[in-house]
């Protein structure tokens, strides 16, 4: 429980992890209790069940509370599937200046919550920090998942600080992002954002792009930040090809909607039609190249399918957002 002095303090920052109950979430809350806290910082944490009650998770929250008391636990949850929107249900309910999306398969380096605030003090209008992210693999990897390790969050740019220029298409990705809450209000993605992220039911990505994006184009700077370092912990299921062929159909899917907020068009009729030439205008050398690609070369057919899984999830994200007006 909060002390009265902290119950009427804004927190410095939230730590935002949002689960659906896997099994790393134990050790990743066991990194939480172990973090470096400043002498001076107010830090609360917010867990937000997506996973349906599993009692688990109760179990590792209550378990959390026990040992680092002075991080203010919280536990909510939100029934809705998918990431984006555990990820909105934690930021209504954050009070911190600073949100932390912290995953549930993500373990934070000890200092990685002082590097965290001391970089965001002295870059006021930081408004997206994202760091450096090494990966922890449960099985050995194969070449192909090694090739493929910026689709599994692996995130290294480089040993300097920078921003992230505007005119880039690259942002950081969401495993340990961290962002000023008032520069997501500002960016009016609560509201308006268009992506779903992960879900158990259907393929999703790119929603972490898109809030930096968001945020970028409401005035705010979007920075790489190496001193901010964690390890992700990918499951061995994680390194199959049906799962990276899943993967690559919903970064696919989210391609056209990142386009065009990239590019700062507007989501109406127009741009959306705009869109589906440009999926359309993918398949074709995919399809093209495919069946010498595969055929003719063994050892590059995973390459040629995740291609051709990718080209797929562009037409059908477009199609979703010419139809709807979002991708979910």
């Amino acid at each position: 429980m909060a002390s009265s002095l902290t119950a009427s303090r804004t927190p410095d920052v939230t730590l935002l992890v949002c689960t659906k109950g896997r099994a790393t979430l134990p050790a990743v809350l066991d990194g939480v209790a172990r973090l470096d806290v400043p002498e001076h910082a107010f830090v609360e944490t917010v867990v937000v069940d997506n996973g349906g009650g599993d009692p688990a998770i109760a179990g590792a929250v209550a378990e959390l509370r026990r040992r680092a008391p002075g991080l203010d636990v919280r536990l909510i949850a939100e029934p809705r599937p998918g990431v984006a929107h555990a990820r909105r249900r934690g930021i209504a309910a954050a009070r911190g200046e600073l949100v932390a999306f912290v995953d549930d398969d993500c373990l934070l380096a000890r200092d990685w919550l002082r590097e965290g605030l001391a970089f965001a003090a002295e870059h006021p209008r930081a408004g997206v920090i994202g760091g450096r992210n090494e990966v922890r693999w449960e099985r050995e990897p194969s070449p192909l998942v090694l090739a493929y390790g910026e689709s599994l969050a692996r995130q290294d740019w480089g040993d300097e600080p920078f921003p992230v220029a505007a005119d880039e298409t690259r942002c950081p990705c969401g495993a340990g992002l961290l962002l000023r809450r008032a520069a997501i209000l500002e960016s009016d993605w609560l509201t308006g954002g268009r992506l779903l992220g992960r879900h158990p039911r259907r393929p999703g990505a790119g929603e972490d792009t898109e809030v930096a994006l968001m945020v970028r184009d409401a005035g705010w700077d979007v920075w790489y930040a190496p001193a901010l370092r964690l390890r992700h912990l990918v499951a061995a299921e994680r390194t199959r090809l049906r799962h990276l062929l899943w993967l690559h159909y919903g970064f696919g899917r989210a391609e056209i909607c990142l386009r065009l907020l990239g590019r700062g068009l507007p989501f109406d009729r127009r741009h959306r039609w705009l869109g589906v030439r440009w999926a359309l205008a993918e398949l074709p050398p995919v399809l093209r190249r495919f069946w010498t690609g595969f055929v003719r070369f063994d050892d590059e057919r995973p390459t040629w399918l995740i291609r051709l899984a990718w080209a797929l999830g562009c037409v059908t994200g477009a199609g979703a957002l010419l139809v709807r007006g979002r991708v979910d």
